[in-house]
């Protein structure tokens, strides 16, 4: 009976040990991210994560020490961020109510230009309780070194994910589940374009308030996980596997985007399409295509082109922003033209580096 006892308390206990570790990876994962959207150049991304660290304060030191570090540096010169962004950085520190960021957020308060900044700073100030004690240091951090740990890390569980069968994600699941099974993505960002309510409250298991911040994670060859905020959990609302379209296709694709044969052109494009594909490199290689035969006369690569250009807008990417406010106004086909303006109404204009032609190679 004693050794009965004795061997279901063991079980128990390393039962206990592995959850805690399973818990301990996935909230360091969870820092990485939130960290991979505060070094993002992207202010939407930036902004995304200070309302995420705003709505659960107890984020870990080191995510609350570099938003201090991300106000500072851009309040003191950088300025890349607007005034809406900054705020949102302020009410993430204000929400932690420690001190320890008094000094970070008095130094932004007395750099700011702005009025509702300035605003915002002293109700995040009023909120800090205690002493002084262990102040945060604006510069204690170096953001060049971060974004070299965060890229280094993210191409560690790039490398260690398998692509085969790994992305058994489904519709409800949080982000520490997502992030302990598959690691940082390879790409985060915002949802854009339209979000389909229904699929939120479906996730959520029943009706509950739409928040309005989403985040999309990209995993190279494998698919895109978009999830919404639930009071304070992030839940997966829509899962797209790649399949068939992924980087490793990428040499396919080239060769089959570059043909002269309009039959091969027109089936590949139709299969991208259908996939609803978002792998850059080959929604890349569509805008190289889409660039290199605008003034085509042929018509039925023209109606190619129109898929091409429908593609893009469907992926509502601002990286193709310019390139098809060019096609809009070049195309030979006026098909090409109506649809890559109706592809520029469907895109966000976001603030990203455009496309360049001749990036991709065809």
């Amino acid at each position: 009976m004693h050794k009965n006892l004795l061997s279901t308390f063991r079980v128990v206990v390393t039962a206990l040990l592995l959850v805690a570790t399973h818990s301990a990876f996935a909230d360091t994962k969870q820092d990485d991210l939130l960290s991979l959207y505060l070094l993002s150049p992207v202010t939407e991304e930036v902004k995304l994560a200070a309302k995420s660290i705003q709505a659960n304060p107890q984020a870990s030191q080191h995510v609350t020490d570099l938003t201090a570090e991300v106000l500072v540096t851009d309040v003191l010169g950088n300025n890349t961020l607007d005034i809406d962004t900054q705020a949102w950085l302020a009410k993430a520190l204000g929400s932690t109510q420690q001190s320890r960021y008094r000094q970070a957020l008095q130094t932004a308060k007395n750099a700011s230009t702005s009025r509702k900044l300035t605003g915002y700073i002293k109700k995040s100030l009023k909120q800090l309780n205690g002493a002084e004690a262990d102040s945060y240091l604006p510069g204690s951090l170096s953001l060049t070194m971060l974004r070299d740990r965060v890229f280094n890390q993210q191409k560690a569980d790039s490398q260690s994910r398998t692509t085969k069968g790994s992305f058994a994600i489904r519709d409800g699941e949080n982000l520490s589940a997502i992030l302990s099974r598959l690691g940082l993505p390879d790409k985060a960002g915002t949802v854009m374009g339209h979000v389909n309510t229904r699929r939120i409250v479906s996730a959520w298991g029943g009706p509950s308030k739409i928040a309005v911040q989403q985040m999309l994670l990209s995993y190279n060859d494998i698919g895109e996980i978009q999830l919404a905020r639930n009071a304070d959990q992030w839940i997966a609302y829509f899962v797209l596997s790649y399949g068939g379209s992924g980087e490793s296709n990428l040499p396919a694709y080239r060769q089959k985007l570059s043909v002269e044969n309009i039959a091969t052109l027109k089936a590949t494009v139709g299969e991208l399409r259908k996939s609803q594909v978002r792998v850059p490199a080959i929604l890349d290689l569509l805008a190289e295509r889409l660039y290199q035969s605008r003034r085509d006369e042929n018509r039925h690569v023209a109606g190619a082109l129109t898929h091409i250009a429908a593609t893009l807008g469907e992926a509502r990417n601002p990286r193709y922003l310019a390139l098809l406010r060019l096609v809009s106004t070049e195309a030979q086909s006026s098909g090409v033209r109506k649809w890559s303006k109706w592809a520029l109404s469907e895109i966000p204009s976001v603030d990203v580096p455009p496309y360049l032609p001749g990036n991709a190679k065809l």
